[in-house]
């Protein structure tokens, strides 16, 4: 008699009679964590020895070292659909937030095998990012540490859940091992260092509107974002001018509230730049261009301008809803969301003067 399977049967019989042992991803395990815990679990040291034995014997045969390859044979190992795998694994919804193609097509994790690799090499270029208590509570209650996506959004100092500093390493490839087994090496280092920083409002609103991006289906259009900010700086009083020349010395621009507010220490790791540049100086050429190089600059200039996650979030929606429809200069209902909002913050500002 014909056995006949359903199409998860027959992917876990396939996965069975490959050899591999397969390991679920932990919730918010970012995709190189849990290629590390299959691999420990499987005896594999080399990660590209690995992923050629795997992706042959899944029967992957579009093999390279890029992202693309690598989250496709995890989803395979997981039962999961590729697209679904790389929106809750990954980094690539963050890394690739700010595009400039159209404002509705939703992130395609299989358009571009090339924007795919330059995202993956930007994750493994961050230094891994791990919670002392989060580790700890992991390898108690579930057998195994991992690393936290969220933990990973770039300029990340502390955790969320716990509010604790945040552990760093350093070394070669260190999301192959799991976090608890960093704490021996002398690489792990508390960002302690940031504690009074992770404090403010502008860290938060940072690290809030980098969680949305991530959470996003689809990427923001730069020109749309660009245009929220100079929206925003008008009704704020802030010059959007990057001519040093044509600023007066008591011009209020984003280069002047960075480095009012940010330490020079933390924005220095965050957008490292050319030696001919500045992180302050880029900062502003890229968000006032349009150009979608880095969506942390972004986010970084959301937190500059907005004082809250949600204010930043409502005004970019709201600025998606009119895409197309007027010029970002003249939009009437971007200009009455910053307003309201300005006007909120003028009378909760006056509330706290009279209490």
């Amino acid at each position: 008699m014909t056995q006949i399977y359903s199409i998860e049967e027959f992917e876990a019989l396939r996965r069975r009679q490959s050899g591999i042992v397969a390991v679920a991803p932990e919730p918010d395990e970012i995709e190189m964590s849990h290629l590390g815990a299959v691999m420990r679990i499987n005896g594999h040291t080399s990660q590209e020895l690995f992923i050629a034995f795997a992706s042959k014997a899944l029967g992957l045969d579009e093999f390279s070292c890029g992202s693309m390859p690598i989250i496709k044979l995890l989803a395979s190992l997981s039962l999961t659909d590729p697209k679904s795998y790389g929106r809750c694994h990954s980094l690539i919804p963050l890394l690739n937030g700010i595009s400039n193609g159209s404002a509705s097509a939703a992130h395609d994790f299989f358009a571009s095998s090339e924007s795919l690799k330059r995202a993956y090499k930007r994750t493994k270029s961050l230094p891994a990012n791990f919670c002392l208590e989060c580790a700890l509570a992991e390898q108690r209650n579930r057998g195994r540490s991992y690393w936290h996506r969220e933990l990973q959004i770039p300029g990340a100092i502390r955790c969320t859940k716990h509010q604790a500093s945040l552990y760093k390493c350093s070394l070669d490839d260190p999301w192959l091992r799991a976090p608890t087994e960093q704490l021996s090496n002398d690489y792990a280092r508390s960002q302690e260092n940031f504690g009074l920083f992770a404090e403010t409002p502008t860290y938060r609103t940072y690290i809030g509107v980098s969680h949305a991006f991530l959470e996003t289906k689809k990427p923001y259009n730069a020109r749309l974002v660009s245009g929220v900010l100079a929206a925003r700086c008008r009704v704020s009083g802030v010059s959007r001018s990057t001519r040093t020349a044509r600023r007066k010395t008591s011009e209020i621009t984003i280069s002047t509230l960075a480095r009012d507010k940010l330490p020079a220490a933390w924005l220095n790791h965050l957008l490292p730049v050319a030696a001919l540049s500045t992180p302050i100086a880029h900062l502003e050429n890229t968000v006032w261009s349009g150009s979608c190089q880095s969506t942390a600059n972004y986010a970084l200039a959301c937190a500059l301008l907005f004082p809250t996650t949600d204010a930043a979030i409502e005004a970019i929606e709201y600025g998606v809803e009119c895409l197309g429809r007027f010029k970002w200069n003249n939009c009437p209902v971007t200009r009455h969301i910053l307003l309201r909002q300005a006007m909120q913050a003028k009378n909760a500002e006056s509330s706290r003067v009279i209490d």
